[in-house]
């Protein structure tokens, strides 16, 4: 069955469980973890991300927004693509494949295959950014 979680950045840390939305303007505000009673985390809502129900070549969770890492040194940022209804990884050197192509989604064997690891994320890691962003230009 698919797991469907989230996770958003609180000022004590991350949080991770069901997503709370404000209903007066449908911002995403808080994560319950359904452990604590009665108790939501106050998320930072830009930093919101959805599990992708994948995990990385160490078997640890991939979230909208990880920033993953192959063998080689090679990064990729994961993203939701709306129009494909599919999760991708988007590559450092330059505009996405097309979904023709076959190489955009990914699947629980690449990952494996090419030993993709979780190394941090675009709201932690501004340093793993500045490297990514250095390979795509």
């Amino acid at each position: 069955m698919r797991t469907i979680k989230f996770r958003g950045k609180a000022a004590d840390g991350w949080h991770y469980g069901d997503l709370r939305t404000d209903t007066s303007n449908g911002d995403c505000t808080s994560i319950y973890d359904g452990l604590t009673p009665r108790l939501d985390w106050e998320i930072v809502p830009e930093t919101v991300g959805q599990f992708t129900n994948l995990t990385d070549c160490e078997g640890n969770e991939i979230y909208d927004g990880d920033i993953i890492e192959s063998g080689e040194g090679v990064r990729h940022v994961i993203k939701w693509n709306a129009e494909r209804a599919a999760w991708g990884a988007l590559p450092p050197w330059g505009a996405l494949p097309p979904w023709d192509s076959g190489d955009y989604g990914i699947t629980q064997s690449w990952l494996i295959e090419f030993g993709k690891k979780v190394i941090g994320n675009i709201h932690d890691n501004k340093d793993l950014m500045q490297e990514y962003n250095k390979q795509r230009s």
